[in-house]
C-alpha cells in the first residue's frame, strides 16, 4: 500500500522534533524556521514513497508582486495569480487589500492535488490563508475589528505536541 501524503508528513513531522528537538521542539516550531527544510524533505519522501501526482514547494514571495513593478520588492500578493492558479481568495471577512497590509513572514510550504500541507497542516486545505502559520495572522487581524475566535471558521487544526 502506498503511503498517503497526509501520513508521511505526520510521520516526518515527529522525525523532525526528535532530530531537531532545540530548533524545532512543536509543529508550529517547524513552520517557523525549518519550513525550508521540511517542505524539500517532505517532496523527496513522497516522491520515494510512490505517492502520485505533482509536487510544488511554494513560499509567498512567489506570489507576491511588488507594487513599483520591482519584482525584488514582494509588497502586495499577486491576487490575479492566486485566484487563477491556486484557488485562493481572501479570507472571509478581509478583502484582498486588508490581507496585503498584514505581514506574515516567509514561509514554505508543499502544493500537491489543489491542497496546500504544510508540518501543521497534514490535511491540508485548498486556500493557503487556512494554513494556520497564516491563520493566526488573519485571525489577530479578525480580532482587532471586533470579530472573536468563535467566529471565525475554520480555526481547528492540529496542535502541537
Amino acid at each position: 500500500m502506498v503511503a498517503t501524503l497526509p501520513d508521511l508528513i505526520r510521520q516526518q513531522r515527529i522525525e523532525f522534533i526528535e532530530r531537531e528537538r532545540f530548533a524545532a521542539p512543536s509543529f508550529r516550531a517547524i513552520n517557523d524556521g525549518q519550513c525550508d527544510e521540511f517542505a524539500v524533505d517532505l517532496i523527496l519522501r513522497a516522491r520515494k514513497a510512490g505517492v502520485p501526482g505533482e509536487f510544488v514547494d511554494l513560499c509567498n514571495e512567489q506570489l507576491m508582486r511588488g507594487l513599483d513593478g520591482d519584482l525584488d520588492e514582494n509588497d502586495v500578493w499577486d491576487w490575479t495569480l492566486l485566484t487563477r492558479h491556486w484557488n485562493t481568495a481572501p479570507p472571509a471577512g478581509l478583502s484582498a487589500e486588508d490581507v496585503d497590509g498584514l505581514e506574515f513572514g516567509h514561509h514554505v510550504w508543499v502544493f500537491h492535488e489543489g491542497r496546500h500541507y504544510d508540518a501543521e497542516c497534514p490535511d491540508g486545505v485548498e486556500n493557503l490563508f487556512d494554513l494556520p502559520i497564516f491563520r493566526r495572522t488573519i485571525v489577530r487581524a479578525l480580532n482587532e475589528r471586533g470579530i472573536s475566535d468563535e467566529q471565525v471558521p475554520g480555526l481547528e487544526w492540529d496542535p502541537s505536541p
